[in-house]
């Protein structure tokens, strides 16, 4: 869904999109805008879709015949004030958060930028415990306490943390996820599709965890380099050059861990290193923050939603 700025008069719509013009004597457009956005509303929505899964539609009658909420047109553009207000503050945020991952990603640069030219260089298998080995091929099944969490590449933020949602958690049976357990320090590198080098560094809070086949794990030897320093070279522009120019493109695009394992990585003493760590840990508890207020904004716009407009 989408308001169209009268601005722009000039376009085309494709046949999948069904256009709505409101009589703005009773209806505004914005408040519709966040009226079909609304929880109600999306349920009325769900249970309107015909077709597969791959390609669900809805009617025109279907959509014409959705019932929302009727205010005042006054009611309505305060309601869109107040919700507008919010939505003006989480674009904030979001702003502050994108130029703080920038900071980040200039201020570890130089240092790896310095460590490249003055310290030598490791393959991956080298830092580590021994070569990298893929994870399980099991199946997921549904969470269950006392089943390990099921570490998939989907399961890996863009910041390369594990994600939350209830909904998305899987578990792995544990005959066959024992032997992919993970340890601390364990670092996690996605080894096909699009978001193939998308790194994770597992950490004992984050609990029972098993990887899956699609991710390459490394045991990060800590007597020649931190985790850490390892996880946050994976974010780094000349990490993420390599990768691009070693991918395999036919077919699904990929990395073998055998070709990880030659992934040459600066080694500085522990000590520089752990500058390193010290910089990239307070950016990633930073940004964190960032991300729980976004968060917060977004409950906060929820629950006025439910309040202002009902359900």
């Amino acid at each position: 869904m989408c308001l169209v700025p009268e601005t722009r008069s000039k376009l085309m719509l494709s046949d999948k999109v069904l256009r709505l013009i409101p009589d703005e004597r009773v209806a505004r457009a914005d408040y519709l805008g966040t009226v079909l956005q609304s929880e109600p509303v999306r349920h009325q929505i769900a249970s309107s879709l015909s077709g597969s899964t791959g390609q669900a539609n809805i009617s025109q009658e279907a959509v014409l015949n959705l019932r929302v909420p009727k205010k005042s047109v006054d009611e309505q553009r305060r309601i869109v004030e107040v919700l507008g207000a919010v939505d003006e503050r989480i674009l904030l945020e979001r702003v502050l958060l994108a130029k703080r991952q920038k900071v980040q990603e200039g201020a570890l640069g130089e240092l790896f930028a310095c460590h490249r030219q003055q310290f030598r260089a490791s393959r991956l298998m080298y830092v580590s415990k021994g070569p990298g080995d893929y994870g399980s091929s099991a199946s997921a099944v549904e969470r269950y306490p006392g089943l390990p969490r099921y570490v998939r590449i989907t399961d890996i933020d863009d910041y390369g943390r594990l994600t939350q949602d209830p909904g998305s958690v899987m578990s792995v049976p544990l005959a066959v996820g024992r032997r992919y357990l993970l340890s601390e320090g364990d670092l996690l590198l996605a080894r096909t599709g699009f978001t193939t080098g998308k790194s994770y560094l597992y950490r004992a809070e984050d609990g029972f965890c098993s990887f899956a086949g699609y991710l390459v794990r490394f045991r990060i030897d800590p007597d020649k380099m931190f985790p850490a320093y390892a996880f946050f070279w994976t974010r780094s522009r000349w990490f993420k050059g390599w990768v691009a120019r070693n991918v395999r493109e036919v077919g699904q695009r990929n990395i073998s861990a055998a070709e990880y394992n030659l992934h040459e990585v600066p080694v500085p003493p522990l000590e520089v290193q752990e500058d390193v760590v010290r910089l990239g840990e307070g950016f990633q508890a930073e940004l964190a923050l960032r991300e729980r207020e976004i968060d917060q904004l977004m409950r906060l716009k929820q629950a006025l939603t439910r309040d202002l407009i009902g359900g």
